[in-house]
């Protein structure tokens, strides 16, 4: 019976990390910071074994710990390997301090290895699907020849039966635990994907227009920000173009100018297509005169002599418009009107020219 519920809450314990890692993966956080949160909950998890343990007799514990801590570093990679491992070790010292728990403490980093371990292992041996959640399971296992250490009291099961129930144990739960979280990701994946897609320009892989609203608003509410300035780019004379060579030469062309306005603005500063052969680049925590010169400086920029197959080389310049708003205080409608007549301005001055709007938004 003690085993039977065992069984069960480990499960309902998979099947609960299981979802909150796919809550956290459908977040768009930092990579860095959803493993960290996951590394601790897969921790939890471990310590969670350590309180319901298969066996426990004459202060030695065996439990499932190595489980949760290989899947960390299988799924999380060393970030929620390190963080599981840290909340593993803390529960385990509260527990008790031993040498058992010291060894218990070895097991779980050489588990958490053995994970990280796992993914350059499955693909050299190209297994998927279930023979790959075996080999997890089996990698995991060698952990337990941590237990070989262990001072064991003659009224102790076998040492060996303890490492067979373990890895027999670690086997299993890989079938469930790795079902479970391979549903979750896929899932998550999809999820990301069609936000991606909805916020993405397909043929130049810029952010498009449904996302301004949102970076101007991250923008604007950075705290301590010198203010937001906003560049219109636009592509002099495309339609001609268009005319001339075809619209799969002036797709690539716009492919060409996305990938030089990219390279050429900070990795903080947002780029998007807001309509055919305009572009938007947002500049947060940038005071006037700092954008007027990055204006000037893609304007520069963007004098192109582009190669383009079936067409030969085409030469392409832009007009730039520019303004500015102190925080807190213009919204993106107002800013990209003041954007936007500093680039009507640029054209009527002869065009291939950036013009910054000096009556700034207060």
């Amino acid at each position: 019976m003690v085993d039977l519920l065992h069984l069960v809450n480990s499960t309902a314990m998979m099947a609960m990390i299981a979802l909150i890692y796919g809550i956290v993966q459908r977040r768009a956080w930092a990579k860095p910071l959803r493993h960290g949160l996951l590394g601790a909950t897969f921790g939890l998890g471990a310590v969670f074994s350590m309180l319901q343990p298969l066996y426990d007799h004459a202060g030695t514990i065996a439990d499932a710990r190595t489980l949760f801590l290989g899947f960390a570093g299988a799924f999380l990679g060393p970030v929620g390997a390190i963080v599981a491992l840290l909340v593993g070790t803390a529960g385990r010292l509260v527990i008790g301090a031993n040498q058992s728990a010291a060894m218990g403490i070895l097991a779980m980093a050489l588990a958490g290895t053995f994970g990280l371990l796992w993914i350059p292992v499955r693909r050299w041996l190209d297994l998927n699907g279930v023979a790959g959640m075996l080999l997890l399971g089996s990698m995991i296992s060698l952990a337990l020849a941590a237990l070989f250490f262990v001072p064991l009291s003659p009224d102790v099961a076998p040492r060996t039966g303890l490492i067979s129930l373990l890895a027999g144990y670690n086997l299993a739960g890989s079938l469930i635990l790795g079902g479970l979280l391979h549903r979750e990701r896929r899932i998550a994946t999809r999820e990301r994907e069609a936000l991606h897609s909805a916020a993405t320009d397909p043929l130049t892989g810029l952010l498009n227009r449904r996302s301004f609203e949102d970076r101007y608003r991250a923008a604007d509410d950075r705290p301590g920000s010198r203010g937001t300035s906003l560049l219109l780019v636009d592509l002099d004379h495309f339609k001609s173009i268009n005319d001339t060579f075809g619209h799969s030469a002036g797709d690539e062309i716009l492919r060409i100018a996305a990938q030089k306005l990219k390279a050429e603005v900070r990795d903080c500063d947002s780029v998007l297509r807001i309509g055919g052969e305009e572009f938007a680049v947002l500049l947060p925590d940038t005071p006037a005169a700092d954008a007027e010169r990055v204006g000037e400086r893609l304007c520069l920029a963007m004098r192109l002599s582009c190669a383009v197959e079936g067409a030969g080389t085409i030469s392409i310049t832009a007009s730039i418009g520019g303004t500015w708003c102190r925080r807190k205080s213009a919204d993106l409608a107002r800013l990209s009107r003041a954007a936007d007549e500093a680039l009507y301005a640029a054209k009527r001055q002869g065009r291939n020219r950036a013009v910054f709007h000096r009556n700034t938004l207060t």
